[in-house]
């Protein structure tokens, strides 16, 4: 969606406003287990499903060892050392939370409200990217909207040959579970920069926002420590504030009960 219709590349806090990670296990003789693979989900916010685009997806992923795969390990780009340690608590950052909804959040929004109401579901996302044979962890030296048949793809992997109509269909069908899906699918706007692709309102800003990558830890490591000391600092003085309240609740108190005694007293 963020390539081939907001023209942008992948929004890391867009992502995060719509989805979150949760950690999965398994039941084994009453208890819960850890996984040795596949240990974590990802799922929609409930709340929040309205606004992103409609998107049926399987419920099920019945005879997907069919289709494993390997991926080569490219020495010029290799991939983390596999660490043999399983995730057993869900780290801090999963629980962060989706960001607060700012004018550039709004903004996304706004475009993706803009889309839907042109015909935009997650089935044509899906029809984009197989059309365009955009293969899984591919180099790239465009962004996908840019890939058209007269441009310069030196750098770029991409599956050999089109597909027919039909074999697109056919795996946009198994990715949704809709059984009557057809392609080219009617109403469905055409992806960037296809001739006819929905121009976004004028107005709208979009700043990027990328995953934060290992060496950002110090830095996180140093705005999480900040924050954790406003907040101490803001419940400390919570906590001040309350203390003088009951306080000057328990001086009128007293004060209230001294004038009763002194009224029995006269009385007597």
């Amino acid at each position: 969606m963020c390539k081939g219709y907001l023209g942008i590349e992948p929004h890391f806090e867009l992502w995060r406003y719509f989805f979150y990670i949760y950690l999965i296990k398994k039941k084994e003789r009453g208890r819960k287990t850890l996984v040795p693979m596949g240990c974590a989900g990802i799922h929609l916010q409930g709340q929040r499903a309205a606004e992103n685009m409609p998107c049926q997806l399987s419920r099920s992923n019945k005879g997907w060892h069919s289709h494993w795969f390997y991926l080569k390990n490219d020495p010029a780009a290799p991939l983390p050392i596999f660490s043999v340690r399983l995730v057993e608590e869900v780290p801090l950052s999963w629980l962060w939370g989706p960001p607060v909804k700012e004018k550039k959040m709004r903004d996304l929004l706004e475009a993706i409200t803009f889309l839907k109401t042109r015909g935009l579901r997650g089935a044509s996302v899906i029809r984009g990217y197989h059309a365009r044979r955009v293969v899984p962890l591919m180099a790239r030296v465009l962004p996908m909207y840019k890939m058209t048949p007269a441009a310069q793809l030196v750098g770029t992997t991409l599956a050999h040959g089109l597909l027919r109509d039909s074999e697109v269909a056919q795996r946009v069908k198994e990715a949704t579970g809709e059984a009557d899906v057809v392609f080219p699918i009617p109403g469905h706007p055409a992806m960037r920069p296809d001739a006819g692709f929905i121009e976004l309102p004028a107005g709208l800003t979009f700043r990027d926002s990328v995953a934060p990558l290992p060496e950002h830890a110090a830095v996180r490591a140093t705005n999480r420590a900040a924050d954790e000391q406003r907040k101490k600092e803001k419940n400390d003085e919570e906590k001040k504030r309350r203390s003088k309240q009951r306080a000057k609740l328990q001086r009128g108190k007293r004060r209230q009960g001294s004038s009763e005694e002194e009224e029995d007293d006269g009385s007597m």
